[in-house]
């Protein structure tokens, strides 16, 4: 997000993390930010709207369904609606469709601008591992 690379959680070799730090490219330096609320490792991050969403994991006893959201602008984290089930060693992925808004006589396929609509809302995809997918 922006020019940062976010770090979180994870495992230490002993115990899951709830640790935050984001790497600035632009200054060549490591920082920490606010931790998650779950300790955890094994999550997938996602940005969206320039939010950071933490989803699932693993807390060294269960797998979880926690979704947290991130906002750099306020360094706070946020819940967010738990995922339909339980999982951990994932993969997140965020998909858009955009329809730029019509203007009178421009042709639709050159309509395209950075104020683009979201045709279908936002939307985050979390994909489980292949046995989840299977079932």
């Amino acid at each position: 997000m922006n020019q940062y690379i976010y770090v979180v959680g994870g495992y230490d070799g002993t115990s899951q993390l709830s640790s935050v730090e984001r790497y600035d490219t632009e200054r060549d330096a490591w920082e920490e930010v606010a931790p998650v609320r779950a300790a955890r490792s094994a999550l997938s991050l996602a940005v969206l709207d320039r939010k950071l969403y933490a989803m699932g994991g693993y807390d060294g006893t269960a797998f979880l369904d926690v979704v947290e959201i991130y906002d750099p602008a306020t360094n706070t984290w946020k819940s967010g609606t738990p995922l339909s089930s339980v999982r951990s060693g994932h993969a997140s992925a965020v998909c858009y469709q955009h329809v730029a808004p019509p203007e009178p006589d421009a042709p639709p396929a050159r309509n395209r601008s950075a104020d683009d609509v979201p045709l279908a809302g936002n939307i985050i995809s979390t994909l489980a591992n292949a046995s989840q997918r299977h079932e």
